[in-house]
């Protein structure tokens, strides 16, 4: 069953972690802990790239082999790119491991060699993102770390769904960030694994927002800037640290 949880974070908050994120962090850390998946979402500038990248550091020590992609837009319309990012380094490691014609396929996908396309290899390339999972989860346990997933190029995107749907006991787990307004993380949620937790980030406090301004070293705003930068950003840190940027080069009433 995927489970879906929004957090509204405590006013007290540690610095060593993410500002404001105490609770989400630890309650994310702990299903990672439990062996299982994790999906960060929210709007723009909310702090899903933070968090995924500590919690990526956190929980992925030298004991589990971690995999990276970080999509963006202007590059998502290039097929199988998040692949190559994902298995480029590691193919080596799997590539013996694989039937003939999925490691051909695989290799074609990841280089850009040959004619590989999901209508052409469709059945090929799917198997051999399974396979290749599998094969390096039965050496260590898998950590699969993907940023901005609302810009993976389709053709990744509906091969790595089709393996988290059926990678079962497998020891690998999908630690995800990506950028919703409201519901629309359900099709996210369908190509994940089944136990995945679904953690929306909320907009920060008040209180919040003042620390996090301090600590970034916006600490001459006066409390009455500090209010309206709070109001004016709607909590989103991204949106308070530029404005907390702003007025601390130009000062204005």
């Amino acid at each position: 069953m995927t489970v879906r949880r929004d957090f509204k974070e405590p006013a007290r908050c540690r610095p060593d972690l993410v500002i404001g994120r105490d609770e989400l962090f630890t309650s994310a850390h702990e299903q990672l802990a439990r062996g299982g998946s994790v999906l960060l979402h929210g709007p723009a500038g909310i702090g899903k790239s933070t968090v995924l990248r500590a919690l990526a550091a956190d929980y992925g020590d030298a004991a589990r082999t971690v995999l990276r992609c970080s999509a963006t837009e202007s590059e998502s319309h290039l097929p199988f790119l998040a692949l190559a990012d994902l298995f480029g380094l590691v193919l080596d490691e799997v590539a013996d491991k694989l039937p003939s014609a999925q490691r051909t396929a695989l290799e074609s996908a990841l280089t850009g060699r040959g004619e590989s396309t999901l209508q052409r290899d469709g059945l090929a390339l799917r198997l051999a993102v399974l396979s290749a999972l599998r094969a390096l989860a039965a050496a260590k346990p898998v950590l699969l770390v993907a940023d901005d997933m609302q810009w993976l190029d389709s053709a990744s995107a509906e091969l790595l769904g089709f393996a988290a749907r059926r990678l079962g006991d497998t020891p690998v787990q999908l630690l995800c960030a990506v950028r919703t307004e409201g519901q629309e993380y359900d099709r996210h949620l369908r190509a994940s694994p089944p136990d995945t937790l679904a953690v929306r980030l909320n907009p920060l406090s008040p209180a919040q927002v003042s620390t996090l301004l301090d600590h970034r070293g916006y600490t001459d705003l006066p409390r009455s800037t500090v209010r309206e930068i709070h109001r004016t950003s709607g909590g989103n840190p991204l949106f308070a640290l530029e404005l907390g940027r702003a007025l601390g080069e130009n000062p204005t009433p």
